[in-house]
């Protein structure tokens, strides 16, 4: 890699005052503390004063010393003049004629502990520090750069050269890499090394790589798309079988090395040297398989939302046409009803009204059209979603492909998942788990003689894999962004041994029987109620003490009375 990595505004900016010091870098780097004082008031004349006490407030700000000490900004030498009641901090001139700030320098440095960047234990402390940042970050040489700067001032480390300083940054940063590629590659079979590089290769007729194919990723919506995506990730997993796995390298490398992979062109990665070309086409591929799974999730959201919004749209429209029906309907009951609602009409002649109002049959007929035209309550189209069952087609290879894993709460969804994989794939059987199914859609699947309809069963299960996975009750793994949500949180034995306090609450019990508590008179309570009591100021600490002890909890005891009420 390029050694020569810093910016022109970097360059410029190291070592030197990039402008005027903030009001919380000057009341940091800048106050003189006693200890400075005495340092400063044993020079004999105040350019002397001055100009000492300026190296020194620049030495913990920049890290070094400057060649002109009159080059530090105004705002600072008018400040430390004023620390030092000098009226004239213009004799800050006169100070940089003399020789005068080397001595101060270098009394400066052994006063204070600071050391050259040549010391080998600096050196190496620092090397070590930025080796751990380069194998487990991603950092860009730049940052790493500012990153060991800062690490100098706070260490008390005088600054060296800038090109000595890029030296180190990229050598280090070259043998974190070339670490990385090793780890990855060197577990790699040849038969392996042989299927990864033929990732590379075009096919006839200029067709595109196997590499460029693969990190295409869908772009339809669509259930055949949906389809091409499951038979992408059944392609990937092919690959991965038997490949070394990357889970001791730290998960950002992994990460950087696929992302570089996905958009740099084939021809470029097949230029790199094996060593390389093998750990990035492992993480490639290892990176691949997640984020192709969550790919099809991400289809499949999409894909069953349309199905289910296609069906209601088509319901809508299919009761806007019938409206005028049904409004025909409700007219012709609304006159039956009329006669009813009327007070000079004898209950006995009402049934005769009725009729006279409206005919029999045009009564009977308003009522079998309302019956066909009204939906029920929670009616989710259940007719227009069964003739729209042939875009399922690829259930069968969604359910065989995805590696799904269940939350408590998404474990009836997933048994019944097991259901259907154990089959075909798209007919239940008799026996089938309706534990997932909502009330609405279980009068759907369940019919009147106990059969099943198959249809509406894979639409319901199809509901609550979607429904699951946005509550993440279901998961995938590998997975990028549909993983288990309770990876990385304590269990067992280690959430006992880690958690702060085994008892969650205050043990009344044996305080209160044990100590003696002043009842208010005022309060009276029925016999074998517990009454409320009022406590005196004067028990309340050593009633909140003994629980706190009881309890186990570690309580600041300086902490004064008035501090810890509630």
């Amino acid at each position: 890699m390029p050694v020569s990595f810093l910016t022109a505004e970097q360059e410029r900016r190291y070592g030197r005052y990039a402008g005027e010091p903030s009001t919380d870098q000057l009341a940091r780097y800048f106050h003189l503390d006693d200890a400075d004082r005495e340092l400063v008031m044993a020079k004999r004349w105040d350019h002397m004063r001055l100009g000492f006490a300026v190296q020194l407030g620049t030495v913990r700000f920049l890290g070094t010393f400057l060649d002109d000490p009159a080059g530090v900004p105004a705002g600072v030498i008018a400040d430390l003049a004023g620390q030092l009641g000098i009226g004239n901090p213009n004799c800050i001139t006169v100070y940089r004629e003399g020789r005068a700030r080397w001595q101060h320098a270098r009394e400066i440095r052994v006063r204070l502990g600071y050391r050259e960047f040549t010391d080998p234990f600096t050196r190496f402390r620092l090397a070590r520090w930025l080796y751990a940042l380069c194998w487990t970050g991603t950092d860009r040489p730049s940052v790493l750069f500012d990153r060991a700067t800062a690490w100098l001032v706070s260490e008390k480390v005088l600054l060296p050269g800038a090109s000595a300083l890029e030296r180190l940054v990229a050598r280090i940063r070259d043998r974190a890499a070339r670490r990385l590629w090793r780890s990855l590659s060197r577990d790699i079979a040849a038969a392996q090394r042989k299927q990864l590089d033929g990732l590379l290769l075009a096919g006839d007729g200029g067709r595109p790589s196997p590499l460029d194919r693969l990190r295409d990723g869908p772009y339809l919506r669509s259930g055949a798309e949906l389809a091409r995506a499951v038979e992408r990730l059944d392609e990937v997993r092919l690959l991965t079988v038997g490949l070394p796995t990357v889970a001791h390298v730290p998960p950002g490398r992994v990460t950087a090395l696929a992302r570089f992979a996905a958009v740099a062109k084939a021809q470029a990665v097949a230029r790199m040297l094996e060593e390389r070309r093998m750990a990035t086409l492992l993480a490639f591929v290892r990176t691949l398989e997640a984020s192709a799974q969550d790919d099809v999730l991400d289809l499949l959201d999409v894909v069953v939302t349309k199905v289910f919004a296609d069906a209601a749209a088509v319901g809508k429209r299919a009761r806007l046409r019938t409206i005028r029906d049904l409004d025909a309907a409700a007219l012709k009951l609304r006159q039956a009803g009329a006669v009813l609602m009327d007070d000079t009409v004898a209950d006995a002649a009402v049934r005769e009204a009725a009729f006279a109002a409206v005919p029999r049959e045009a009564f009977a007929a308003a009522l079998d059209q309302i019956d066909l035209l009204i939906r029920p309550t929670g009616d989710l189209y259940f007719t227009e979603l069964r003739a729209q069952h042939r875009k399922l087609r690829f259930m069968p290879a969604l359910l065989r492909s995805l590696s799904f894993g269940a939350a408590p709460a998404g474990q009836s969804v997933l048994d019944a998942i097991s259901h259907l994989r154990a089959g075909d794939g798209k007919n239940p059987s008799a026996s089938a788990p309706l534990e997932f199914a909502p009330p609405g859609w279980k009068r759907q699947i369940k019919a009147s003689d106990g059969s099943l309809d198959k249809v509406a069963y894979r639409l319901c299960l199809l509901e609550g894999i979607r429904a699951a996975i946005r509550r993440r009750d279901l998961f995938v793994s590998p997975s990028i962004r549909y993983a288990d949500p309770r990876l990385g949180l304590l269990t067992g034995s280690a959430w006992e041994a880690a958690r702060p306090g085994k008892r969650h609450g205050l043990p009344f019990a044996a305080p209160l029987a044990s100590r003696p508590m002043h009842r208010s008179r005022s309060r009276v309570s029925p016999k074998g109620s517990m009454p409320p009591i009022g406590i005196r100021r004067r028990n309340c600490r050593k009633l909140l003490m003994s629980w706190l002890m009881a309890a186990n909890w570690s309580y600041p005891l300086s902490i004064s009375w008035k501090n810890r009420r509630a």
